[in-house]
């Protein structure tokens, strides 16, 4: 039988064949986060700055990330679901909630990332740019699909000025 490897069960893209790890070897003291009795690190790790090719790989591999901006209450973050059109994000809301009216025109920051909590590794990718209402869609004809109910007719094009992403790595 064929195997596959399934997103979901390899968020972070580093097994092969994800039916081959030995999950019960996990100390229950680390499922979820915890540290053990002494707060030792299992691994030492290593922090490394993610190419913009790769950053941009990543993000095409994710459907959901969490938008940054102000609005008339101060900084906000939400998550929500998006696709890419070339190098830009779309993002599809509400026309009158708080995102459509804080972000239309404004600077944003947009972030996804991967966590190992077992391993104590991940990666994260932050693009920076200005997000305006989109009215067509690109060549691509992307279009995201929020998974949140209700009328998301309101799509939020992030133009990437700035890119960055980081990777840290167990040694």
């Amino acid at each position: 039988m064929e195997r596959m490897t399934d997103r979901r069960s390899d968020p972070l893209g580093w097994l092969d064949h994800p039916d081959d790890v030995d999950r019960s070897a996990q100390p229950d003291n680390r499922r979820k986060g915890a540290r053990t009795m002494n707060d030792e690190h299992w691994f030492s790790s290593k922090l490394r700055d993610v190419d913009r090719e790769e950053c941009l790989r990543l993000l095409r591999s994710q459907q959901v990330g969490r938008i940054a901006f102000v609005d008339d209450s101060g900084p906000d973050v939400l998550p929500v679901n998006f696709t890419m059109d070339g190098d830009d994000l779309l993002v599809a809301t509400t026309g009158y909630g708080a995102l459509a009216r804080g972000a239309t025109g404004a600077r944003v920051a947009f972030e996804v990332d991967g966590i190992d909590e077992f391993n104590e590794a991940g990666w994260s990718v932050v693009v920076r740019g200005r997000a305006t209402r989109e009215s067509t869609f690109g060549q691509s004809g992307a279009r995201p699909h929020p998974w949140a109910d209700g009328t998301r007719n309101y799509v939020l094009r992030i133009a990437t000025d700035t890119i960055a992403g980081r990777r840290l790595i167990p040694s």
